[in-house]
């Protein structure tokens, strides 16, 4: 028989040519003689289709939406109403700031066509609306930080401290905030242009987060020339800081007095550089591109517009707080969700009205009235407490014979150790499970009540030893020499901690057993388990527990972000406002569905509606906090954003921060200002590690590095700044900014980890084995500590093999020979918890809150 070729799989393949069908001459082939084939696209096939007025049509409609939408976000608000903020960085005092702030905001109003001024009860001025010739669509709001938010502070700071914590108030809730430079100080040295309580005030903005900066440099009582060489000099040092501390592309304009006041009439140089200087301060807050932040303009957040009363009431009676003002933030408001007022409290919404909106910001009316319009109002939306989202109660309270769980986003699926069906009582800290079922068992065997142990001796072993001298330095009634102890006492600590970190030392008389029974051994600090269920403190019995706070956050903002798109997609096409919802026939629903988008937004008020909004069950005590002369901000809290959880911080002690000669240490009493909400906590620090689910606990806040500070507050979603404070003391009359930085997220089964070492030092080597000494001073804590590994400075790993004498004396083997010059170490760990501003008694008490949040 022949052989023959069979095709199969070992068959040889060939590449082919690479060349295509695409090319001239593949296409005439194919077409053959005399005739040629046009490649179309799908696009000009769509776009040929239908006649040329409607393609036209079609895409003037297109261009004219993504003009609005690009308004949309420019602006920052759906509103033509812009927020200005007044903010002086010179002066050394708040008076003479304030003054300065008054003379800027008084020239700006001076330009304008038409303004409004509304005055506090003292007759001082709480804000300026004003509408200018130069733009039809926009009108300014002025607001200065010694009149805006000042007072309020005022109430629970000092002058200075009021004047940053007003500032931060104030710049949250402006479009263009306007920094002040006196140009007419009379030293010839430029750097006293910005006083010290200027570059404070600066520090704490930048930290919070700036919306458009731009800097006016004010010469009111200047006669001179204004291109002269001092007011050069002047003009180039504003420019290197407005460039230093905003960036490329920041405004420095010049700010004149009026053309009447200039001294010499013949001095045509000055009159026109004054007309042209203050015009184009008008034009650029105007015309500027508005960038608000991005932290404060993802929730729907509201500024009283002063008007009457400040723009806020209060009934004695029914206990209702109504707030007046324009809505602003990128999504619509929600009457179902809660609200936090800063300096007043959390609370639910009970309805929104409808108000007539001043003719000022009338769009379609030219004359100045301060009235506004005869219209009734009405009731807009109306809150159903059966459809609130969030619970007014901040802490988790579940209801066991109901099965419910103080968790976040965990499924069925999860473990059911949770459940709580746990009766034992408390065990001793530190123990397992299997030491603990002694106890259980011990329990079982008695038959009498009277001899069972309810957890008595799980109390009695918790109980931390701590003399009854020894008092935290924040305690107001210690002694000034008792202080000035502790103060030195903390510095050498923090010194000894850099030189030795982690190193403990044991006295003679100490027992090592005892000391550290709340502390284990780990083979791997990276890979050894830690259960971050175990043995919790009964403070976290009260806190929320997420099962991945990162997917429970993307949930949420994604249904913002969906909201938002849908509202403004409504109101583009005319077919929604301000919570009524209208079907256009001629308007066709591409994204969502007609039904779908009428259910998302039923619930919702546009963003720049001029409404009311009405708060239920106010207490008079906490209206009260408040004061008459300052203005009042509202922020609508998100979906889990009033739950108290455990919060963690990446933070850092910049070279700007002013801690002083203090250090700052682990669960001191320290003010976190977080976004819209401001609070008191003892945090904790530790290092972020990336890669394990430990991390390790600083007891010192290290300089110039970010660490993670971890404490009890409400969940926050991020992006959100963070600023710690430090409260005053009989040493440092101020507050003290001592940290700054943003939100990582809300976990409690974050596991922080104490590290402490004990060290001893080898008196006789012989190659692997040593003897060592100066660990332990007793055999017993030699056999208690026994099942431990060891290791050494050179990086040596070994284990304890007996012990030797009475001193405390040991025999150890070590992986490689040890030197003699070596150091042992016995390296333990314990997890860490944070506290409560208050004390154990008041936590314990009832009737008192664990945590206020302002």
């Amino acid at each position: 028989m022949g052989h023959h070729h069979r095709s199969g799989s070992l068959r040889q393949s060939n590449k082919r040519h690479k060349a295509s069908n695409a090319s001239n001459r593949s296409l005439d082939r194919q077409a053959g003689a005399g005739r040629s084939i046009k490649s179309t696209s799908k696009a000009t096939s769509a776009a040929s289709s239908g006649s040329k007025a409607s393609r036209i049509h079609a895409a003037q409609q297109r261009r004219e939406k993504g003009r609005q939408q690009l308004l949309l976000e420019r602006r920052g608000v759906s509103s033509s109403v812009v927020v200005v903020g007044v903010v002086s960085l010179s002066g050394d005092s708040v008076e003479e700031a304030a003054s300065l702030e008054e003379l800027l905001r008084t020239h700006i109003a001076s330009e304008a066509s038409s303004s409004v001024a509304h005055h506090h009860s003292d007759k001082s001025l709480a804000s300026i609306c004003c509408r200018y010739n130069i733009s039809t669509t926009c009108a300014l709001t002025l607001l200065t930080n010694s009149t805006a938010f000042y007072n309020c502070n005022l109430k629970q700071y000092e002058t200075d401290d009021a004047a940053i914590h007003a500032a931060l108030d104030l710049v949250r809730v402006c479009d263009v905030v306007v920094f002040a430079l006196d140009g007419n100080f009379d030293s010839n040295n430029e750097d006293d242009m910005m006083s010290e309580r200027g570059e404070r005030l600066l520090t704490a903005l930048k930290a919070q987060g700036l919306p458009t900066p731009i800097t006016a440099l004010c010469c009111f009582e200047s006669s001179e020339v204004p291109n002269n060489k001092k007011h050069r000099d002047r003009k180039k040092y504003a420019q290197r800081m407005a460039i230093t501390e905003f960036g490329q592309g920041a405004k420095v304009i010049d700010v004149w007095n009026n053309p009447n006041d200039i001294m010499d009439d013949d001095d045509v140089t000055a009159t026109t550089t004054t007309k042209r200087s203050n015009s184009i301060l008008v034009r650029t807050l105007c015309h500027s591109c508005i960038r608000p932040c991005k932290w404060a303009h993802m929730r729907s957040h509201m500024v009283s517009d002063g008007s009457t009363n400040n723009g806020y009431s209060y009934n004695n009676d029914t206990k209702e707080f109504a707030i007046q003002g324009f809505l602003r933030g990128a999504p619509p408001l929600d009457v179902h969700s809660l609200v936090h007022v800063p300096h007043l409290g959390t609370f639910a919404i009970k309805c929104v009205m409808e108000v007539a909106q001043p003719s000022l910001f009338n769009n379609k009316k030219k004359t100045l009235h301060s009235n506004t319009e005869a219209k009734e109002e009405s009731i807009l939306l109306t809150s159903d407490p059966s459809k609130r989202r969030d619970s007014l109660y901040p802490f988790a309270s579940p209801d066991a014979l109901e099965g419910e769980q103080n968790l976040i986003g965990f499924g069925n699926s999860e473990d059911e150790s949770f459940d709580g069906d746990d009766e034992a009582g408390p065990r001793p800290a530190g123990w397992s499970d299997y030491q603990a079922s002694w106890l259980d068992a011990l329990d079982a065997a008695n038959d009498d009540d009277d001899n069972v142990d309810h957890g008595e001796l799980g109390a009695i072993l918790n109980v931390k030893s701590r003399p009854s001298s020894v008092r935290d330095e924040d305690d107001i009634s210690m002694e000034s020499m008792e202080r000035a102890a502790l103060l030195e006492q903390r510095k050498k600590e923090h010194k000894k901690e850099l030189d030795f970190p982690d190193e403990v030392e044991l006295k003679k008389d100490e027992l090592a057993r005892e000391r550290f029974d709340r502390y284990r051994s780990l083979k791997s600090f990276r890979k050894s388990h830690w259960d971050p269920k175990e043995n919790l403190p009964k403070s976290y019995a009260d806190l929320y527990h997420f099962a991945s706070f990162k997917a429970t956050q993307n949930d949420v903002l994604n249904e913002v972000k969906r909201i938002t798109e849908t509202a403004n997609n409504a109101r583009l096409e005319n077919v929604w406002k301000a919570g009524s919802f209208e079907k256009n026939e001629d308007v066709e629903m591409n994204s969502v569905d007609s039904d779908e988008r009428e259910e998302m937004l039923d619930r919702c008020v546009a963003s720049g509606s001029y409404v009311r909004v009405v708060l239920e069950d106010v207490p008079q005590s906490a209206f009260d906090s408040l004061s008459d002369n300052s203005l009042v901000s509202m922020v609508s809290l998100l979906p889990h954003e009033n739950k108290i959880s455990v919060l963690h911080m990446g933070v850092c002690q910049s070279s700007t921060c002013e801690p002083g000669k203090i250090p700052v240490k682990s669960k001191d009493l320290l003010t976190f200002r977080c976004g819209w909400r401001t609070w008191q906590g003892r945090p904790i620090f530790s290092q972020n590690n990336l890669n394990s689910d430990k991390h390790k606990f600083e007891r010192f806040l290290p300089a110039n590095a970010f660490v993670a500070a971890s404490v009890f507050g409400p969940v926050t979603y991020t992006p959100c700044p963070v600023l710690a404070f430090r409260e005053p003391s009989k040493d440092n009359a101020r507050r003290q900014l001592v940290a700054l930085g943003s939100i990582i997220g809300a976990d409690a089964d974050r596991v922080v980890i104490k590290r402490i070492v004990l060290t001893g030092y080898p008196v006789r080597v012989h190659k692997r084995h040593a003897t060592v000494k100066y660990m332990f001073f007793n055999p017993e804590d030699v056999k208690w500590f026994k099942p431990a590994g060891l290791t050494s400075k050179h990086g040596l790993q070994g284990h304890i093999m007996e012990s030797v004498g009475e001193h405390g004396t040991m025999k150890c083997l070590f992986n490689q020979p040890i030197k003699q010059h070596d150091t042992v170490c016995l390296p333990l760990y314990k997890r860490i918890y944070p506290k409560y501003a208050s004390n154990e008694e008041e936590e314990n008490s009832p009737g008192i809150s664990k945590l206020v949040v302002m």
